[in-house]
Parts: C-alpha cells; structure tokens; sequence
C-alpha cells in the first residue's frame, strides 16, 4: 500500500499569503510609489511569514499587514533621504489599472483615488508613520486600535495622527470632482487633436484655467525643473514638447493610476506617459513620466490591483 504524499507545511503560509497579496501590494505601493519596491517588501513579508508556524498566528492578514507596513515605513525612510538630491519633480511609478480590481460603486471613492499619481504627490507631504496611519485608516478601513499595535503608538496618537494628515491633505484638496466617461473622452478628444495639430489655442480651450503640469525626468532626460503652472503656459507647453517630438510620435489611449493616459511612444520606444485629472472645467492637472526608470513597469504591461 502506497504511502500518503505528507503535505507541505508551507501551504498554509501560502495560500494566508496569496490571499492577502494584493492588498500588501497595494499599502506598499501607495507608501512608496514604486512598484519593485512594493514587491519586494510583499515577498520580505512572506519569507518572514514563513518562518512562523500558523498556531503562534491568529489573525494571518493582520500579522503581513503588520510586516508589511513597518516595512514599507523603514524604507519610506530611507528612500526620503535619497528622494532629496533627486533632480527636479519626484512622481511615483506609474502603473496601469486592472479593471477587474476597480472598487465597487458602494465603495469609497478614496480606495481609487488613493492611487492617482496627484494624491500620491500630496502624500509624500506627511511623515512615513502620518502615512501609514492615513492610509490603514482611510483607505483600506482598519480601527485605530489595530494600526496603534502596528505602527507601535498609542490608540489615542493615532487617532491625532489620522486627523493631522486629514487636515493636512485637505488643505492642498479641493475634493475629486467627477467627469462621465464620455465628457472625458471628448475632452482629451479634443485635447489630442489640437496638440498634434499644434493648435495652442485649442490645447486652451481643453485646459481649466488653474492646470497645472508636472514633468518628471530624474535628470536623466529633458523634462521641466518645476511644475508649469496656468492655463495659458501650460498651453505652450504641451505644444512645444509636441513639437519637438520625432515625426513617428504617437499617443495611445490608456487608464494609469485611476486616470486616463496616453502612453507616447517615439516609433517603437515608449518615451514616457502623460496622465490626465478631467474635472468638469476641463484638464485640472497633467502628470508627465519620462523617467526611464518608472518606466519599465509600463513596458511589461505590469497592472496594480487597487
């Protein structure tokens, strides 16, 4: 009689671990805003799950969140301390959506949001614990006194650490405005053809009259130093860097960190991607990534699940 195949004891750890993967992922991501990073501090919170037998863990989910979290707070540390000889505007990786992952319609519209690349700038105003508590709160709903254990504070500091970074990103927020999806479209419609066209006055006419465009290069291409602020320079912008683009440039549609795109390739290459915040008085912002670094995760079609 044959014996039965024994079955792995790591099973369980994988299977509580793949469950809770994209959740990980995700807190990762939106501490960081880098996509191998995030990754790597999901897989360095397996391997530490991993040693432990499953009877000392009650919660599993809790114990890699807790990972997780300190985790990222560590190296959101150390990656601030670079961040400051970092040449011009820092942007986070950009990534495509998975649409299958979008929030339910009785979901928070925070969950989405918390992904945009404009949300995640305003973010990296708060300290790494002030974030953490922010967005265990906020975005992915734990009580206060479950992220006071993780993040090694009192309940109550919490609870002031959640309404500091509230007050704080409030300030810089004037609240998501939404857009139908056919207003968008036509918007950025008409938004491609003028800046192909090299109308500056059409670029305008699309543009809110407070847009803003931010440009990240990471002095390794040419982008702009500083945000380029109005309606009317943004305009001239646009236009000059269409301009001097190669004859093969091309703009194809895409949805990157919440918010429509275009990913630009010059023939074959993929140069960067421009990603738009719509609101009903036209194109409030435009982040551009021509960083090849934050790159590369769009090159291999790499999708975060929200």
């Amino acid at each position: 009689m044959s014996t039965p195949a024994r079955k792995d004891p790591t099973d369980g750890h994988v299977s509580a671990f793949m469950a809770e993967r994209p959740r990980l992922v995700g807190i990762a991501y939106r501490m960081l805003g880098d996509v191998s990073e995030a990754e790597d501090i999901a897989q360095e919170a397996y391997l530490r799950f991993a040693e432990v037998s499953l009877e000392e863990v009650d919660r599993p989910a809790a114990y890699l969140t807790t990972v997780t979290t300190r985790l990222a707070i560590d190296r959101l540390r150390a990656a601030q301390r670079r961040r400051e000889s970092y040449v011009g505007e820092w942007i986070a990786e950009p990534v495509l959506d998975d649409p299958r992952s979008a929030p339910a319609p009785d979901e928070s519209v925070l969950v989405a949001e918390s992904v945009t690349l404009g949300f995640l700038r305003m973010l990296d105003s708060l300290g790494p614990t002030e974030r953490a508590v922010f967005l265990l709160h906020e975005v992915f709903d734990l009580p206060h006194a479950e992220i006071a254990r993780i993040v090694n504070r009192s309940e109550v500091a919490c609870r002031k650490v959640a309404s500091r970074a509230r007050r704080s990103l409030e300030a810089h927020r004037s609240g998501r405005r939404q857009v139908d999806s056919a207003g968008e479209e036509a918007v950025l419609g008409a938004f491609a053809s003028a800046l192909r066209n090299g109308d500056i006055q059409g670029v305008l006419e699309t543009l809110a009259d407070d847009a803003v465009a931010t440009s990240d290069g990471g002095g390794k291409v040419s982008a702009a130093i500083r945000p380029v602020r109005g309606a009317p320079r943004v305009a001239r912008f646009m236009v000059g860097i269409a301009r001097n683009a190669p004859e093969d440039w091309s703009a194809v549609p895409a949805w990157v960190n919440g918010e429509p795109a275009f990913l630009v390739h010059f023939g074959d290459h993929l140069d960067s991607v421009a990603v738009f915040g719509v609101a009903p008085g036209g194109i409030e912002h435009i982040h551009i990534v021509r960083n090849p670094d934050k790159l590369d995760a769009l090159r291999g079609g790499y999708r975060l699940e929200l």
